[in-house]
């Protein structure tokens, strides 16, 4: 492979690894921004013995990990590529 492929994957590498990153830090603004806590649907069976105040505080709770989740699967091919490329 040429140098310039190199560095240009080395970049996009970087690039997806910061997105990701950025995603997963910031995915509680992400989710009191956007509702995403009052659209996530709720197992019964988890919060059957849970008051209000509970059942929203697991609910955004859950958001975010999706979120994180999300930030994960978006900067994991910038990590392959880094560890790939940067050895």
């Amino acid at each position: 492979m040429g140098e310039g492929l190199i560095l240009a994957l080395k970049i996009v590498g970087l690039l997806f690894v910061a997105a990701g990153v950025i995603v997963i830090f910031l995915a509680p603004r992400i989710v009191d921004r956007n509702g995403l806590a009052e659209k996530k649907q709720d197992d019964p069976r988890l919060t059957a013995m849970m008051d209000d105040e509970q059942k929203a505080k697991f609910k955004r709770d859950a958001a975010i990990v999706d979120i994180k989740l999300k930030g994960l699967l978006l900067a994991s091919p910038g990590f392959i590529i880094v560890l790939v490329l940067f050895r």
